[in-house]
């Protein structure tokens, strides 16, 4: 990531990754957001939060597809029942 350059050889941790992802999407720097996010929900494939906003960042890109894959991971989650997935995946486009 260009913004953020870590040293050659460290794996940022699942809060970093996170971090980084958050603040890449906030600025408007959504590549680099979905490489920082994809590191996170691989440190940790259980994070709600992070299929989330992994799925906010593919919206942002017009990368349906991405998204759904990202929602359907959150959607097998225990938290998915707090409804935001699928409140999410109403904004896909139909047939996604």
């Amino acid at each position: 990531m260009k913004f953020f350059q870590l040293r050659a050889g460290t794996l940022p941790t699942l809060v970093l990754a996170f971090a980084l992802g958050l603040a890449a999407n906030d600025t408007g720097r959504h590549a680099e957001a979905r490489a920082a996010l994809g590191r996170a929900v691989r440190l940790a494939p259980g994070n709600y939060e992070a299929w989330l906003e992994l799925a906010r960042t593919c919206l942002a890109l017009g990368d349906a597809p991405g998204a759904a894959a990202a929602l359907a991971s959150a959607e097998r989650l225990p938290a998915a029942a707090d409804g935001r997935a699928a409140s999410m995946r109403a904004q896909l486009p139909a047939g996604r």
